[in-house]
């Protein structure tokens, strides 16, 4: 069983999630494929490299974007989009989760109903890709499980070797 742990106290991007889950074994092919189904493939293009920050060697993921003015997305929108997808039903019931907590807190904020939200940034072609594919069953069985800590808010002391305070 291969178990992905990851340890980030404040937070992970998308495409670092993914370069990490590459760079773990899943292909960037499998990647490419899963993310087909969606139908916005035109939308974006995927190029991976590695970097190096802090010392230590990593795999990035770039989403680049192929279309200047990207579709304005609206919950039912993006919800059309995954079912439509095919996906594996757990990685369906967990994209369309995101989806609606983050329709909620649009909402909350814009006093408005979740389903009435314009998204900005998380209605994205870039968005979709990272929540979508970071489904656990989206993997292809490499890993089996994810795990993790949950994250702090604040500061908390200490200088370490690869640079950065943390």
């Amino acid at each position: 069983m291969k178990i992905a742990y990851f340890d980030c106290p404040t937070g992970i991007a998308g495409d670092m999630c993914l370069g990490a889950l590459i760079n773990a074994g899943v292909p960037l092919t499998y990647l490419q494929e899963s993310l087909a189904s969606l139908g916005i493939g035109e939308e974006y293009t995927l190029t991976v490299e590695t970097v190096e920050r802090c010392g230590v060697a990593a795999t990035k993921l770039h989403v680049t974007l192929n279309v200047t003015n990207p579709p304005v997305r609206h919950l039912g929108t993006i919800e059309s989009l995954i079912r439509g997808a095919k996906l594996p039903s757990k990685a369906e019931e967990w994209s369309l989760g995101i989806f609606r907590k983050l329709a909620v807190a649009e909402a909350a904020v814009h006093n408005a109903t979740p389903e009435s939200v314009h998204f900005h940034e998380v209605g994205a072609t870039d968005a979709l890709v990272d929540i979508v594919f970071r489904s656990p069953d989206q993997c292809g069985g490499s890993p089996n499980l994810f795990a993790g800590v949950l994250g702090f808010v604040g500061h908390w002391g200490g200088i370490y070797p690869h640079g950065g305070n943390r």
